[in-house]
């Protein structure tokens, strides 16, 4: 036989089975992962971006790169909420999170054009 065990052999990893169990009792896990990278992407370019506004200043551009930044921070706290370990969604929350995204996605045009 080989170096490798039985036991080991044509298996996966033990740390790859625990975080694939894991993300089998969260599936949450992931949208917050991608909603947390895309904050962070938004507010560490934002200096960027309030370069850009001061430059061009269009009617109401600050006040869309603020909103854009408030909701967030906002909707992501409002992720939190709404999924709550081993218990039932928040409805209620995630409503108010897709209201969120929707003026997210509307200040964003309204900043573009």
């Amino acid at each position: 036989m080989s170096g490798k065990s039985v036991r080991q052999s044509g298996k996966m990893p033990e740390f790859l089975r625990k975080f694939f169990v894991a993300l089998k009792r969260q599936p949450s896990m992931i949208p917050l992962v991608v909603l947390i990278i895309a904050f962070l992407q938004y507010s560490l370019n934002l200096t960027h971006i309030s370069d850009t506004t001061a430059k061009i200043q269009g009617a109401g551009m600050g006040l869309c790169g603020f909103c854009t930044m408030l909701f967030s921070m906002l909707s992501l706290m409002c992720f939190l909420n709404a999924f709550p370990r081993r218990k039932k969604p928040v409805i209620p929350m995630i409503a108010l999170m897709v209201l969120m995204f929707g003026l997210i996605f509307f200040c964003d045009w309204r900043y573009a054009f």
